[in-house]
């Protein structure tokens, strides 16, 4: 499906998602145009490499397509972690809504043929119970999540009338927490796992791991995020949103346990209730991409962070 077609990945030159994104199409025979908002961070591409063209453009300004792109994965945002949810929400705002905007317009106008949207669990509200694709609206987004959550709903229904008024196909995919490699491990704006990871990959001593150990989160390693989304891409048409997620649950405890081990830390850790966190809980349903796409993850929780620590390791030397 993706053999000798032009994809352009927004993110795909210096972000994770994109990033992984652009590796798995190039295995699969397409030509990608892999582009950063900036020009200030490091490229994860070598110079030269075949079937891969760079773009540096910032989105939140305008947004212009090379001819002939078939399809586009959306994947550039401005993001960040827990201290600035819990300090300055709003910085996730403004930006974004000009990015989504000017990208959805330009795919539009340049006869893109399918357009995928990596929005967010954000969007859900906040209930004890496992979240299905139908749920997003139901009830406002808890706590700081109100404004960064309204920005991605109001992107969703944006590109959804994109598909009504221009017939351009949408897929809008809303992940648990990816994590794997080409992640952000920087110490304030990285998510929570590669945040961890480095901690402990370099021994700090002791340890402070922000919030509590009973928070509950689905996390989901790149690979099968990347092979989940692109079987909904494969298998669906018009205009779709689908949950990719792990399906299954661990508390952060679990996680500093493990990586604690898998690094073989000596040192002392503890947890600090007073620092940013985001809410105690999100549970993700994968029942629809389980019965519609036969799509169920194969990594472990454990192997994936084996697998992503050996690869920030190697990143060091």
């Amino acid at each position: 499906m993706f053999n000798g077609k032009n994809v352009y990945i927004s993110g795909g030159r210096t972000g994770f998602l994109g990033t992984n994104f652009a590796k798995e199409l190039l295995s699969r025979g397409a030509k990608v145009y892999v582009q950063s908002l900036h020009k200030d961070k490091q490229s994860f591409w070598k110079a030269n490499t075949e079937n891969v063209t760079e773009i540096i453009c910032d989105f939140s300004k305008s947004a212009e397509l090379p001819e002939g792109i078939d399809y586009f994965f959306h994947c550039a945002a401005h993001t960040s972690g827990a201290h600035e949810m819990a300090t300055n929400p709003v910085a996730q705002i403004t930006e974004n809504v000009f990015i989504n905007s000017h990208v959805l317009d330009a795919a539009a106008k340049a006869k893109v043929k399918k357009f995928v949207f990596i929005s967010s669990s954000a969007v859900y509200p906040e209930y004890e119970r496992p979240l299905k694709e139908e749920d997003a609206f139901l009830d406002d987004p808890p706590g700081n999540y109100f404004g960064p959550a309204w920005m991605k709903r109001y992107s969703e229904k944006l590109a959804e009338f994109y598909y009504k008024w221009y017939g351009m196909e949408i897929l809008i995919i809303r992940p648990s927490n990816a994590y794997g490699p080409y992640s952000s491990f920087d110490l304030i704006a990285s998510h929570v796992l590669p945040a961890l990871i480095r901690k402990f990959v370099e021994k700090q001593n002791p340890i402070e791991v922000w919030g509590t150990p009973d928070v509950v989160r689905d996390f989901i390693y790149i690979d099968d995020f990347v092979r989940g989304v692109l079987l909904a891409f494969e298998k669906t048409s018009g205009f779709e949103v689908y949950n990719i997620a792990a399906g299954s649950l661990q508390t952060i405890g679990e996680a500093v346990e493990n990586i604690s081990e898998l690094t073989h830390y000596d040192g002392k850790y503890s947890f600090n209730s007073t620092k940013p966190m985001t809410i105690k809980q999100r549970k993700i349903d994968n029942t629809k991409a389980l019965n519609v796409l036969n799509f169920s993850s194969k990594i472990s929780f454990r192997e994936g962070l084996e697998k992503t620590i050996n690869w920030y390791k190697s990143t060091l030397s």
